[in-house]
């Protein structure tokens, strides 16, 4: 049972092991961090309009999705990578797969026009402009 062949063998699962650990808390914190930085926002208005913009580095255009929702904008980003390799000295191959996925929700103090929202995407900023609205108020009677 000591052979070199059968201490090659342990020695390969237990490198897999290993990395297959290590993927897991490398993906972990991925996510962590995700989670705590999430969409850093500038936001800025005038007498006319809304702006937002949201910083997305790494992230391009069909990447990124914005969704109304009567006051509040959802913006969505999400990548994912696929890597294959191959350890010669071992003669084994690996294949690993992420997802990144960033979402913020946005709250705004009027109802959003969306056929007057307009969605920009420069470098690595979204940029998106919306009239300002007059705020409804609606009151109910109370019986």
């Amino acid at each position: 049972m000591n052979s070199k062949k059968d201490l090659q063998l342990f020695d390969d699962a237990f490198y897999e092991v290993v990395r297959a650990m290590d993927s897991y808390m490398d993906q972990s914190i991925g996510k962590i961090r995700d989670f705590i930085s999430g969409i850093d926002l500038h936001m800025y208005e005038n007498d006319s309009e809304f702006v937002v913009e949201a910083y997305l580095p790494g992230y391009d255009r069909n990447q990124v999705q914005i969704e109304v929702l009567g006051n509040q904008l959802r913006i969505v980003a999400e990548k994912s990578a696929s890597e294959q390799y191959r350890h010669d000295v071992r003669g084994s191959f690996g294949h690993e797969q992420s997802v990144r996925k960033l979402e913020r929700y946005v709250s705004l103090p009027f109802t959003i026009s969306e056929p007057h929202t307009k969605a920009s995407f420069e470098g690595d900023t979204l940029k998106i402009i919306t009239p300002r609205m007059k705020k409804e108020s609606r009151f109910l009677d109370i019986e």
